[in-house]
């Protein structure tokens, strides 16, 4: 297999702890090496090779552009540049999933517990127990110069953290047992064409589970070593079947 040009995320595009996912970038790295695939290692602000495979966990403006430009010339980049973008807007994103018949929050309608979260990048995702408490978080969104924002009503029940590697076997729920979790999650990240993904879902008293939060290559950070191999085989064969 040709090479493989491994994209590093920045620091400031990364949601949690930077060290996992800088983990995730090292395990998948060492995967393909282990298969025999040469790796290329780069950080987002690093000039860009000419290459037709790209695993890229990139969230930067300016290279996404550049990804979506060797994707034009027929290069492959995990995940998509168009699922890294819609990802990145929370509003486009849940219309998206609503509109394919996943459960989702829904709208805000003004009064009681509920979520704040800026629309134009991962992260800053705060939670307001009233309508009062929203206008003050939007004031200190508005003071860091963030005008774009969704706000999504809190869900009651359990929270569950899942992980994905779409076209292969693997998913993994940490926190509630959720049976019903897997075709849903499956079902939004086919929807928002992620290869690679993962996500917050809540179940409710009812066992009904509402998918609230989806996202373009997670740390993995329970099941690192294991997704890693899962996506390098993944990669190796979505080249193959080009």
């Amino acid at each position: 297999m040709e090479r493989v040009m491994l994209i590093w995320r920045a620091i400031q595009y990364s949601t949690g702890d930077t060290n996992r996912d800088s983990s995730m970038a090292a395990w998948v790295s060492l995967a393909l090496r282990g298969r025999g695939v040469p790796v290329t290692e780069l950080n987002e602000d690093d000039e860009l090779p000419r290459g037709s495979v790209y695993v890229s966990m990139a969230r930067g403006r300016s290279t996404l552009e550049r990804l979506a430009d060797r994707e034009r010339c027929g290069a492959l980049v995990v995940n998509s540049t168009a699922a890294v973008r819609l990802c990145a807007d929370r509003e486009q994103l849940e219309r998206r999933l609503r509109e394919a018949g996943i459960d989702v929050p829904g709208t805000y309608q003004g009064s009681g517990p509920c979520w704040l979260k800026r629309n134009d990048a991962p992260g800053d995702v705060v939670f307001a127990r009233d309508a009062q408490e929203l206008e003050q978080q939007q004031q200190l969104y508005r003071e860091r110069g963030i005008s774009a924002w969704t706000v999504s009503p809190h869900v009651e029940g359990r929270q569950v953290k899942f992980y994905g590697v779409a076209g292969t076997d693997f998913f993994r729920t940490y926190g509630a047992d959720a049976p019903a979790l897997r075709a849903q999650a499956e079902h939004a990240a086919r929807v928002a064409g992620l290869t690679v993904y993962g996500g917050d879902a809540i179940v409710r008293a009812d066992g009904t589970v509402c998918l609230v939060d989806l996202n373009d290559w997670p740390s993995f950070s329970p099941c690192v070593v294991e997704a890693a191999d899962v996506i390098a085989q993944r990669v190796i064969d979505m080249s193959s079947e080009r």
